[in-house]
């Protein structure tokens, strides 16, 4: 088993360092191989100064993480930080380093941490994450630790493979992928989220930004392919979502409406919900903004979205089963293969919870063009925005390997001024 010691200015990422420490210890893959040490949880009672006793921690440990941000930390004039000592002893000892920078924005850093990650700069390869938004910062974060960590796993022989959408096709190449959805995905990403992208990026560039292409086989990975794909349901046919609009409120024969939704993913999600929009009933409003009245949903966009994204993001691609999305007079519901995380119950998905995403790699495309809002919250607002709409509360479950939401609509006296419905 290794031991991670976590340095950085305490204050500054005391929530971070919490986190990283649930993480790996919640993590199934992770907690067998890796012990974790955070100074202000973990550090024993000593009569040994705090110097001592971080340094001395630091000779027992593996692997030394370091946090970098705005600012350097607290010290005597003439003297090195904490962390930076931290980091010279773990230099010294020659332990495995990570290096994990917050923003990219350096005039916001005090001068001397600016100057200790040009130091760190010059003999690791730094990791980026995002600082707009703190939550999703964390999330990404805990994204790059976790993968830091497996790649470690990977080196030295505990994992003898790579996570499903880490992997690439046997004969995958980058024919396989479509630069104009690329374009769309970069023109959207810089619009909607600021994301960080040159002009005119080639396909490999986006593909590796997003963790998406494996460089030792010049090749896009499976999750590469299945986002931007020229032909992904050839290799995935069980991508295919399978959409179906029944008369009452059991599933029977004849069917309304049935459509099996194939392309790649984010065309997939736009076409899923638009078959769940149009069974559904709009009517007419109040008139608060004039002589027209506002059209009403009698379930938001944004519920059926958040469900329809969340199932493409979480579910199993590796099962040979596929969403099914299905409208019953009385719900909708979306059933995805796969389970959730182990870290987590169903009953904690009804609050507010850490995310486990089941595809990092896929979550993050979907959140940089907005099709999942944060990683993490999006069901506990699908479940807020239920309430807000005076609807039964969702029903989230896992049946048969299977996880499955139900929206439930409202009662037919409510739905009034229709002009469609299932």
């Amino acid at each position: 088993m290794k031991r991670l010691f976590i340095s950085s200015v305490q204050k500054e990422f005391e929530h971070e360092r919490a986190a990283i420490k649930r993480m790996i210890e919640s993590d199934p893959i992770l907690k067998p191989y890796f012990t974790v040490f955070v100074f202000e949880i973990d550090a024993p009672a000593s009569d040994k100064s705090t110097q001592q006793v971080y340094l001395g921690e630091i000779e027992k440990s593996d692997i030394y993480l370091v946090l970098i941000g705005n600012r350097y930390g607290y010290c005597r004039e003439g003297e090195l930080s904490p962390t930076e000592q931290e980091f010279d002893k773990a230099s010294e000892l020659g332990l495995t380093r990570l290096v994990m920078v917050r923003g990219s924005d350096n005039s916001k850093r005090e001068d001397r941490e600016a100057r200790f990650l040009d130091k760190v700069s010059k003999e690791r390869v730094r990791v980026r994450y995002q600082d707009t938004e703190p939550e999703q910062a964390v999330e990404d974060l805990l994204d790059e630790v976790r993968n830091s960590l497996r790649d470690i796993m990977l080196d030295d022989g505990i994992l003898s493979e790579k996570p499903f959408e880490d992997q690439c096709l046997a004969d995958a190449s980058l024919e396989d992928i479509d630069a104009a959805r690329i374009a769309w995905f970069v023109e959207r990403a810089v619009r909607i989220r600021q994301a960080k992208y040159p002009p005119n990026p080639s396909v490999v560039d986006v593909l590796r930004s997003l963790h998406l292409f494996d460089a030792k086989r010049n090749a896009p990975t499976k999750a590469g392919v299945l986002l931007f794909g020229r032909d992904v349901q050839g290799p995935f046919p069980s991508s295919a979502i399978k959409c179906a609009c029944y008369p009452g409120t059991e599933k029977r024969k004849p069917n309304i409406d049935m459509e099996l939704v194939e392309g790649y993913l984010f065309l997939m999600a736009d076409q899923a919900i638009a078959f769940i929009s149009r069974h559904l009933n709009h009517g007419a409003g109040v008139h608060s903004h004039g002589a027209a009245a506002d059209d009403v949903d009698e379930i938001p966009n944004t519920v059926i979205a958040e469900a329809v994204n969340n199932a493409i993001a979480h579910r199993n691609y590796a099962s040979i089963g596929s969403i099914q999305v299905e409208v019953y007079s009385d719900r909708v519901e979306v059933i995805s293969p796969g389970r959730i995380h182990r870290a987590i119950t169903v009953a904690e998905l009804y609050k507010k919870h850490e995310s486990f995403a089941t595809n990092p790699r896929i979550a993050r495309a979907m959140y940089q063009v907005k099709y999942i809002e944060t990683i993490g919250t999006g069901l506990t607002d699908l479940l807020k925005e239920c309430k807000a709409k005076g609807l039964r509360e969702p029903l989230l479950e896992e049946v048969s390997g299977r996880f499955r939401i139900v929206i439930w609509r409202p009662a037919p006296a409510t739905n009034r001024g229709d002009n469609g419905g299932g």
